[in-house]
């Protein structure tokens, strides 16, 4: 997954995880790990790793909505 911030900074991180829909079908959770794959910008250099969890909160279909929370740990390089 890829992340851009206004000032052109970015950071890719590698996720693994699952996902366990309800038997309705109506929702599924998420959970699992990532790490940071690179960066540019404020986060040239980023080394790390952290968690997630969350919820789409309508049937899987394009453009669903989910939400997800991430934790991390993580360093990038000084200059």
């Amino acid at each position: 997954m890829l992340y851009t911030f206004e000032d052109g900074s970015t950071f890719v991180i590698k996720v693994q995880g699952t996902t366990t829909a309800d038997p309705g079908g109506k929702v599924s959770w998420f959970k699992g790990t990532f790490s940071f794959i690179q960066g540019s910008g404020r986060f040239a250099g980023i080394q790390g790793s952290g968690s997630y969890t969350g919820k789409r909160l309508a049937p899987l279909a394009a453009g669903a909505e989910a939400y997800n929370d991430f934790t991390a740990t993580y360093t990038v390089s000084s200059r």
